[in-house]
């Protein structure tokens, strides 16, 4: 994540805007190690949002 934060910096100084990564809740993603990035990276241009758990049984037809 540190090169898309790198990139994420480039843009937010070129352009102005943000870079949102939309992950799901595996656990790299959910890692202490990878939640104390979010500061620097949120620094950087470059935010994390994290999808909702989805539940396969509950989309079973049956």
């Amino acid at each position: 994540m540190n090169w898309q934060a790198v990139q994420a910096e480039e843009r937010l100084n070129k352009t102005g805007k943000i870079t949102v990564v939309v992950q799901d809740q595996g656990s790299i993603h959910t890692s202490k190690l990878t939640k104390s990035n979010y500061d620097k990276w949120e620094s950087l241009g470059l935010y994390i949002a994290l999808r909702a758990t989805v539940r396969t049984f509950l989309n079973s037809e049956t």
